[in-house]
């Protein structure tokens, strides 16, 4: 049988989810996540609901969305956002926390390196 390597959280790849939409509003940015896909269905739902989920992200949050390209480990985006944070005590916990949220809302997918 073969031995599975566990991950730890800095090694994997944060990517944007192919069905997210981001967008600028001056400094920070917006993150929109369609709640109904079909083009029929969204014509039917608009009317009564609002047919995607909107992510306002704050100063913090849109400097980390900036940083996920699909590229870069969450080690690597912690390593570049150490002088965006101007030496926040535990900072790291914090983006740590923020990037699991955007997987938990489906924001983002994880990759991991070969």
């Amino acid at each position: 049988m073969e031995k599975q390597h566990q991950v730890s959280i800095s090694e994997v790849v944060p990517v944007p989810s192919e069905r997210v939409n981001s967008s600028r509003n001056g400094e920070l940015i917006v993150v929109t996540l369609p709640r109904i896909r079909g083009k029929w269905a969204r014509k039917i739902v608009a009317p009564i609901l609002p047919v995607d989920k909107v992510f306002r992200l704050e100063e913090h949050g849109s400097a980390v969305w900036e940083l996920i390209d699909g590229r870069r480990s969450v080690k690597e985006i912690l390593s570049l956002l150490e002088s965006h944070f101007k030496g926040e005590k535990d900072y790291e916990v914090r983006v740590i926390t923020y990037i699991s949220r955007l997987h938990k809302d489906g924001l983002i997918n994880y990759t991991i390196p070969r």
